[in-house]
C-alpha cells in the first residue's frame, strides 16, 4: 500500500485512523501524487494551495508552495491535519460530516440542514471513503497477524 508509512505516522500524530486517511487518499487521487483537480486541488489528498497555507499557519509550519504540495510527505501531513485536527473537531467527531466537508467544503456543510448531504457527488464520496475504510481495515488487520 503506497505511502502507508507516512500515513501511519501522520495519523498517529493527529489521533485518527490510518485506514481512514488511506481511504481519503484512494478516493481523492487514486494514489497519484501528481494529481490535480479542475478546482486546483493538488496531490495525494487533493489540497488547494490556499487551504494548505491556512493549515500551515495553524500548524505552525512553513507554508508550502504549489510544487511542494506534490510531495507525499507534505501533502499527507497537511491533508491529515486538516481532516483530523480541524474538520473532525469542527463536527464533533462526526466522520460523515467531516468527510462531506473535505469533499464539498465546510461552508457548504455548515449551510445544510441537520447535516443532510445535498450534493449527490458528496454523498457518493462519503460512501466510497467509508467502503475503502472498511476494506483497508480488514486488509491491514489480516496482514498484521
Amino acid at each position: 500500500m503506497d505511502y502507508f508509512d507516512i500515513v501511519k505516522s501522520e495519523a498517529r500524530s493527529n489521533n485518527v485512523s490510518p485506514y481512514l486517511i488511506q481511504s481519503i487518499i484512494k478516493s481523492e487521487s487514486g494514489f497519484h501524487k501528481q494529481a490535480i483537480s479542475s478546482a486546483g486541488a493538488i496531490g495525494l489528498m487533493q489540497i488547494k494551495p490556499d487551504t494548505a497555507k491556512w493549515c500551515a499557519a495553524k500548524m505552525g509550519i512553513s507554508a508550502p508552495d504549489e510544487m511542494e504540495l506534490y510531495q507525499p510527505e507534505i501533502n499527507i501531513k497537511i491533508g491529515t491535519w486538516y481532516f483530523a485536527s480541524f474538520l473532525l473537531p469542527k463536527y464533533d467527531g462526526d466522520v460523515d460530516k467531516a468527510l462531506a466537508a473535505y469533499n464539498a467544503g465546510h461552508g457548504n456543510v455548515d449551510s445544510w440542514d441537520e447535516g443532510e448531504i445535498l450534493f449527490p457527488e458528496t454523498q457518493k464520496y462519503v460512501k466510497k471513503v467509508k467502503w475503502y475504510n472498511g476494506l483497508y481495515g480488514w486488509m491491514y488487520k489480516n496482514n498484521e497477524q
